[in-house]
């Protein structure tokens, strides 16, 4: 097809290309909305009995497989051997796209809560999963209600002997690693537990910031050697940020390469 008969169907093609990549997510939001109903029904029922958590951890676990198969979301996993079930930690990655959140969640072999924005618990569903589900809020714009959403944070650790996962940019940051802020750094400190740095890769392409589209595809989540604590103090809670952002840095690095089917040079 040439000429003025290319020119005209033009429009249509671009129409239908964009419906095509359009078309899955009619079928995929409902979906997962409908799931995450369910997940929150559920949490309702079960947790005057579950005082240990450990139903509660098992159905979220299963909310977040679930989000992932229905996106078409295929997870590589490295270096997960390296952690101890038993043992709690404060898990620190990288943040590109809202699939971040169940693929860590599937993925990590703890109990995990995370630290949110709080403009997340006043959105319609995704704030009564968040609250039922024992997650902690934190207020970005106000110095006092950020400290003490990470006091709460450290709380729950002691109280819970659940592992903690943060995002330290605190924003996605679709073309990379976000500069890190310290309240990771000071939570892992003040509770005495060892950090690990955790690398995302292929979220941004799986699920872009900014688009309708949901394109699915494979990640892969890469973890880090544990960081100990237990002798530093508050004051070194900037280096370790520094020392944090690096590793992810590198983690993300090594990642995408691997996705790419490419080696890193020697």
């Amino acid at each position: 097809m040439t000429g003025p008969a290319q020119s005209a169907f033009r429009p249509v093609q671009s129409l239908w290309t964009c419906l095509s990549g359009t078309l899955p997510l009619l079928l995929k939001l409902p979906v997962c909305v409908l799931v995450t109903i369910l997940l929150l029904i559920v949490t309702w029922i079960i947790r005057p009995f579950d005082r240990r958590g450990a139903w509660l951890r098992s159905f979220t676990v299963f909310w977040a497989k679930t989000i992932l198969w229905i996106c078409h979301v295929r997870v590589k996993t490295v270096g997960l051997a390296i952690l101890d079930p038993s043992e709690q930690y404060v898990f620190v990655s990288n943040h590109a796209s809202w699939i971040d959140i169940p693929i860590l969640l599937a993925c990590l072999p703890h109990h995990v809560t995370f630290v949110a924005k709080r403009e997340l618990f006043r959105m319609p569903l995704v704030g009564a999963c968040l609250r039922r589900t024992g997650q902690v809020p934190v207020d970005r714009a106000n110095q006092q209600g950020f400290v003490d959403g990470l006091k709460k944070a450290v709380e729950a650790l002691t109280q819970n002997r659940r592992s903690l996962l943060l995002f330290p940019a605190g924003t996605r940051a679709p073309s990379g690693v976000g500069k890190f802020k310290d309240g990771a750094a000071y939570l892992a400190i003040r509770a005495k537990l060892p950090v690990v740095p955790v690398g995302l890769a292929g979220t941004a392409r799986a699920m872009p910031r900014g688009s309708v589209r949901i394109q699915g595809g494979t990640v892969e989540v890469i973890v880090g050697n544990p960081i100990r604590t237990a002798d530093l103090t508050v004051t070194a809670r900037g280096n370790l940020t520094k020392q944090l952002q690096e590793r992810v840095l590198t983690l993300v690095a090594v990642s995408q390469h691997r996705l790419r089917g490419r080696q890193l040079p020697q």
